[in-house]
């Protein structure tokens, strides 16, 4: 096989500014290595933008522990319980005082910024009757 595009690749993220996400380099082995090493160019990358390598024995076990990595990151992105309980309190505290008008009003701009972004977004699920409702949720931040 023909490996000369990858020194291209490597010189290329070498002169790459800082690292803005993380970086893995992974690589197949053939069986019977105990341990592989990553030596030479495939270092240097790693070295310059703090990377780690990983052994690869195959491309099924790799792409579900991928697959299953990307789903458990997911979730942990998914809002903590308590900052639903204090969005709550915030929203009961402001909505009972005029002297909170201002706060009350940023408040549930916000809240129904996030609810706009979700619906109109990739992961909300789409059916006819969500087709519907994202055109009403359209029509209403149209006229606001």
């Amino acid at each position: 096989m023909d490996f000369s595009w990858l020194a291209g690749l490597a010189n290329g993220t070498l002169r790459c500014g800082p690292p803005s996400f993380a970086l893995h380099l992974g690589g197949i082995h053939s069986i019977g290595r105990r341990e592989a090493r990553v030596g030479g160019l495939a270092q240097d990358v790693l070295t310059q933008r703090s990377g780690r390598s990983c052994q690869i024995a195959d491309a099924d076990s790799f792409f579900v522990k991928i697959s299953e990595t990307l789903e458990a990151l997911k979730q942990a992105s998914r809002p903590h319980p308590q900052s639903v309980e204090l969005a709550v309190a915030l929203a009961k505290r402001y909505c009972r005082d005029d002297k909170f008008a201002m706060e009350w009003a940023e408040f549930l701009h916000a809240e129904v910024e996030k609810v706009r972004r979700y619906v109109t977004g990739p992961d909300y699920p789409k059916t006819e009757a969500t087709e519907s409702l994202n055109r009403i949720v359209n029509e209403f931040v149209a006229r606001t």
